[in-house]
């Protein structure tokens, strides 16, 4: 990863096209690994020291299902206009935001449910620029909601007592403008080759503001001199609102070379061919501020009963992978999860070791991977199956009383992770046919550019790609593969368990695809290696 030296090179690129620039925000680091010091108290309890975010309370040896964070923080200096943003990597599973001068004088700034994914506290009118105030966050576990004995919050793994609670991944104070581009989405066709890209700007300010949004696409780790001009895009915000701004369509004419493309068959030291895109926001009056976004030139689609990526059909093999067999925030905290440290190689050499054994793809199953990860698997070529954290298995979720949860779950963590190119398929939900058509037309709604999957249920109908799984029986030699059907992808995508870390199972693991192929499955992904 040289997430350092792309931005270095993207504002070389913005300052070469002639655009004077300044800093995006000033951002400062919350956690206590920048020597902030953070005090919990667990329900029914007294406060004492804790890291944040080291893994949330479980990993760090409370029992508790509730308790409060809290922690002096200074705010930098801003300019009038300018928000004061603290933003929230992730906190499981609901979180109240407060600040103020002290214990006695807290007001309440944001509220989130859900885990793993992140949000934004808003506390421009209760600062001033060189103030120490009080940050507190009231944080419940998933056993604070519940409904007929079941969740009403995706919490991915209801068999694991250990599951991560609290403040996860990471906090950040930022300082941003007023006038700005939140997010923006890169979505890439082929025959025709276009690209298409769309930006949520804001104006938080109380007046009326003209805006033009320039683009400059920008190589990541190869240069190439072929990249078709954008158009820059104008646009008026009224007062207070928030856009989808379309930024153009334009013809991509760079072949087949510029597609992110897999690491298959494997080959030492290979990097994924990415882009970047970067904007920049020009408001009368102010300096102009800048933002982009990493993307691969690629199309992952439905053709008839089998996928094709970029053109080419494409077979899945591969395994399935839960974190909470790692141990508790393992995605967040193990060492073989992050980047390369001390003795440990890392989730690349991890991502590596997949390739070799001839996987094409992996499920990221219930538990969501962190960026950090996808980021990996985008270079260095690992396709992914990317779950949301709805499970129906064991009966431990309520649809019908957390409805409004599970949705926005699906809908945030499209919404963050969908600009990675290795991320090929949503499952939506494993083994819960419940929520799949809703969650369909959520995620749909903010993403149409990939196939959505039910994962481990009987046929639906013509309009879900369902997977099987275990079509032999638990433990059983996988032989028979997915329902045969013209229509739609059809595979059996849990396989083998409780076999699997035994030698019989490796053995059948690495046999048993061959079997089930040749009846055609499009999609073949064992449990768990």
């Amino acid at each position: 990863m040289k997430r350092a030296t792309t931005i270095l090179l993207l504002l070389g690129a913005l300052l070469a096209a002639g655009l004077s620039i300044c800093a995006v925000a000033t951002a400062a680091d919350l956690s206590s690994a920048a020597r902030v010091h953070w005090s919990f108290q667990p329900e029914g309890g007294t406060w004492k020291e804790i890291r944040v975010p080291a893994g949330g309370w479980r990993a760090q040896g409370y029992t508790c299902d509730a308790g409060v964070y809290r922690a002096e923080i200074a705010i930098p200096a801003f300019r009038a206009g300018e928000r004061v943003h603290i933003v929230f990597a992730a906190v499981n599973f609901g979180a109240d935001v407060s600040i103020g001068p002290d214990e006695a004088h807290q007001t309440r700034v944001a509220s989130h449910i859900n885990g793993w994914v992140p949000f934004t506290a808003d506390v421009t009118p209760l600062v001033q620029p060189g103030q120490r105030v009080l940050l507190a966050v009231d944080v419940k576990g998933r056993r604070k909601f519940m409904a007929n004995g079941r969740y009403t919050v995706p919490e991915g793994a209801t068999w694991d007592p250990m599951l991560e609670e609290g403040i996860l991944r990471g906090i950040e104070l930022r300082v941003v403008p007023a006038v700005r581009i939140d997010d923006i989405f890169v979505k890439t066709t082929l025959n025709p080759d276009t690209l298409e890209a769309h930006a949520a700007v804001v104006n938080d300010t109380g007046k009326a503001v003209s805006i033009r949004v320039r683009q400059l696409l920008v190589p990541v780790g190869k240069t190439d001199s072929r990249y078709p001009r954008v158009p820059t895009v104008t646009a008026a915000l009224a007062p207070g609102e928030r856009r989808e701004l379309d930024l153009g369509r334009v013809a991509w004419q760079l072949g087949a070379a510029s597609y992110w493309w897999p690491n298959l068959p494997y080959r030492p030291g290979y990097t994924a061919r990415l882009h970047s895109l970067a904007l920049t926001l020009e408001t009368p009056g102010q300096p102009p501020t800048a933002k982009s976004v990493r993307f691969g030139f690629r199309q992952f689609s439905v053709r008839g009963n089998h996928y094709e990526l970029n053109g080419v059909r494409v077979n899945l093999r591969g395994d399935n992978q839960q974190e909470a067999d790692f141990g508790t925030d393992a995605y967040g905290i193990k060492a073989g999860f992050g980047p390369p440290s001390g003795g440990n190689l890392g989730w690349p050499k991890a991502v590596d070791n997949l390739l070799r054994l001839n996987f094409n793809v992996m499920r990221i199953h219930q538990i969501p991977a962190t960026p950090y990860m996808l980021d990996v698997c985008d270079e260095k070529g690992l396709m992914l199956v990317h779950e949301s954290p709805l499970r129906g298995s064991e009966g431990g979720e309520d649809y019908a009383a957390g409805k409004e949860n599970f949705l926005n779950m699906d809908r945030e963590l499209v919404l963050r992770d969908r600009n990675h190119p290795s991320v090929v398929i949503w499952s939506a939900a494993n083994e819960w046919t419940d929520p799949i058509r809703d969650a369909m037309k959520v995620i749909r709604a903010v993403d149409d550019t990939r196939p959505i999957i039910a994962d481990g249920v009987g046929d639906m109908g013509p309009d879900v790609i369902n997977m099987n799984h275990y079509v032999n029986g638990l433990g059983g030699m996988p032989t028979t593969g997915g329902s045969v059907r013209p229509d739609r992808p059809y595979g059996e995508t849990e396989a083998v368990w409780d076999r699997d870390n035994t030698w019989q199972g490796f053995a059948w693991m690495a046999t048993s695809v061959r079997v089930r192929r040749l009846k055609g499955d499009a999609d073949l992904r064992n449990y768990v290696l």
